[in-house]
């Protein structure tokens, strides 16, 4: 997508941005016109960087994973105008120091490079995060990434889930449904693949707060919007024991914004839950069939 045609859809979307997405007036000026330009421009950055970005993996999860520091030092940090969480900076800097450390060794490993050289840990990285973050620039995030045809793959926090009152981390109730899910196995007549993506299923269903808050926002969480763009984008779940990850299946037109701010609205995904109860039902029904590879009726998660 050119810088054009990505400035021309923004600019369209603007009232839906705003009207949607109000709550981003607590990180910027989000109904000022000349800041919203600028935040179009920090969007396009963003494309860019995912679509370009050097190992085509882009890791999705709870915010929690910004924090992780063998996934920081693997993947680094996507910037388009500098790091979101100031508390991470020395982390960063110190992950920073031992990533200069290996480039001094880089002449070892580089056939395994593909000629491309390690990146800093903030900048051309692969997870999120930005400091003047908006939808729009999450969306374009995965937009890029989308038109690349970059695998995702969820990342499990090693945190209890923001806001979830659960005192169990991600990873931890990854396992225990591992641990629990295995003594089945040999009476379970399904392919490797069926057994996993149904349990993969059930682990969201058991816990809906990673893409669904009750919390004092209630409504869909961020991961939710992502995983219905990568559905709406020709996009299937991989999953396995060690990992549920989502791969582009199906060759569709390039992304398109303003397809994908429709679909959501056909989800009534920016809905007031109190005054449409069905808000809940699509958007969690949604990303459930996406998984499950199959439609999932509402009656098989209630």
């Amino acid at each position: 997508m050119t810088s054009g045609d990505f400035v021309v859809q923004m600019k369209s979307l603007k009232e839906d941005y705003r009207r949607n997405d109000a709550y981003v007036q607590r990180f910027i000026p989000w109904n000022d016109d000349s800041w919203y330009d600028k935040s179009i421009l920090a969007a396009y950055k963003m494309y860019k960087l995912a679509k370009g970005a050097t190992i085509p993996v882009l890791p999705l999860g709870d915010e929690g994973i910004r924090k992780m520091k063998k996934l920081l030092f693997n993947f680094g940090l996507v910037s388009a105008t500098g790091i979101q969480d100031k508390d991470l900076e020395e982390l960063v800097n110190q992950l920073q120091d031992e990533r200069n450390e290996l480039k001094k060794r880089q002449g070892w490993f580089e056939p395994f490079l593909k000629n491309h050289k390690i990146p800093d840990v903030l900048g051309q990285g692969h997870i999120l995060s930005d400091q003047t973050w908006t939808t729009a620039l999450n969306d374009a995030f995965i937009g890029g990434g989308i038109d690349a045809g970059h695998t995702f793959v969820l990342a499990l926090s090693e945190e209890p889930t923001k806001g979830s009152g659960n005192p169990l981390s991600e990873q931890q109730m990854w396992r225990e449904t591992v641990a629990g899910t295995k003594k089945y196995f040999q009476r379970d007549n399904r392919s490797y693949e069926e057994k996993w993506r149904s349990h993969w299923v059930s682990f969201f269903q058991k816990n809906l707060t990673m893409i669904y808050t009750a919390g004092r926002r209630v409504g869909p969480r961020v991961l939710a919007r992502e995983l219905l763009g990568l559905s709406f984008f020709g996009y299937q779940a991989v999953c396995t024991e060690h990992q549920l990850s989502f791969e582009k299946k199906v060759h569709t037109a390039q992304m398109d914004f303003r397809v994908y701010m429709k679909k959501l609205n056909d989800l009534h995904f920016f809905a007031d839950f109190n005054a449409d109860s069905s808000s809940r039902l699509l958007v969690i029904s949604a990303i459930l069939s996406f998984i499950a590879g199959r439609p999932i009726t509402y009656r098989e998660f209630l």
